[in-house]
């Protein structure tokens, strides 16, 4: 699974962060939600402020890599999360 390293334009970046930001917000009041898969919204957060140039991405990223199960999945976003660290 591979993530872009842009999305076309400042204003789709908004949009998307607005649109993920609040994916996470009904997904967090959502009384049947078990925070079973809240770790991929923070992830493609992250990437969507990655591609914005915005620094916030490192922090969003621990925090999906904090609540990711699967090992496999952990171990590729910590070299992400590396490379976004050497990266700016």
């Amino acid at each position: 699974f591979q993530f872009s390293r842009h999305i076309p334009g400042p204003s789709v970046g908004i949009s998307h962060f607005y649109n993920i930001t609040k994916a996470i917000e009904i997904y967090d009041k959502n009384i049947k939600s078990d925070g079973k898969y809240k770790f991929a919204f923070l992830r493609d957060k992250a990437e969507i402020l990655y591609n914005m140039g915005n620094d916030d991405c490192k922090d969003v990223l621990k925090q999906a890599i904090k609540e990711v199960t699967d090992k496999e999945l952990k171990k590729e976003w910590e070299k992400v999360l590396e490379s976004w660290i050497h990266d700016r």
